[in-house]
């Protein structure tokens, strides 16, 4: 929009440069921009360009429907440079004491930000946060050489106790409109789970997923040879 491309230009000449992540909240309202480098994160209304929020964080994820956000950040003994994935090269211990802060946006009076939950003492260093219906925490395991991968964990967006058990990281995911399911497509196969009332493994299949389409219930996608439609019914 236009009042974004005001902020862009206005914000600019005191960035500290750099790639920048943009990112829109479910609203609307909302722009965030976020440089991973610099570990530095601003929250903008789009609407009177404010700026309401700026801070310290290595990755930012907005929730499903309401204005509220997840942010990741670490104290450590001595400043490093780098991205997420340059820590994770370099091992769990390169990633420090790290705080994940899930805040919202209140416009019912005054635009404030206010704090719902922070978190701290996580057993594997994070990676990464993913925004969506639920909240997906991605945490390192191994020692940063060969062995290492990721693990994916849901979290409510209340910041509560952990939704279903770890996964590992898939490639995409999708979720169906309702909440009610949503699908995790990884290298060789492909998982639908349910959400709600319990988050649970429907279906495993094998096969490979280039692009995928919930409409209601019907999940619909595309193989490297087929475009395929699966009806989902359970739990």
């Amino acid at each position: 929009t236009a009042d974004a491309r005001d902020i862009l230009t206005d914000a600019r000449s005191g960035w500290p440069g750099g790639p920048v992540e943009l990112r829109v909240s479910p609203s609307g309202r909302l722009l965030s921009l976020l440089w991973p480098v610099h570990g530095v994160f601003e929250i903008y209304v789009i609407s009177s360009q404010k700026r309401i929020e700026r801070g310290q964080a290595y990755d930012l994820a907005w929730a499903w429907s309401c204005d509220r956000y997840a942010l990741v950040d670490c104290v450590v003994d001595a400043p490093q440079k780098g991205t997420w994935k340059d820590k994770k090269k370099k091992g769990p211990s390169s990633f420090g004491t790290q705080f994940l802060d899930i805040k919202e946006v209140d416009f019912t009076s005054a635009t404030a930000v206010r704090q719902i939950t922070r978190s701290s003492g996580f057993k594997l260093p994070i990676s990464a946060i993913l925004g969506g219906p639920l909240l997906g925490v991605v945490q390192v395991t191994g020692d940063g050489d060969i062995s290492t991968s990721d693990v994916l964990q849901f979290h409510a967006w209340d910041g509560k106790e952990p939704i279903g058990r770890p996964l590992p990281r898939p490639h995409t995911i999708t979720w169906e409109s309702t909440m009610e399911y949503c699908l995790l497509v990884y290298e060789k196969d492909f998982c639908i789970f349910t959400v709600k009332p319990v988050f649970k493994l429907l279906n495993r299949l094998p096969g490979t997923v280039t692009s995928s389409l919930w409409y209601k219930k019907i999940l619909f996608y595309v193989t490297p040879t087929e475009i395929c439609c699966r009806y989902v019914v359970g739990p």
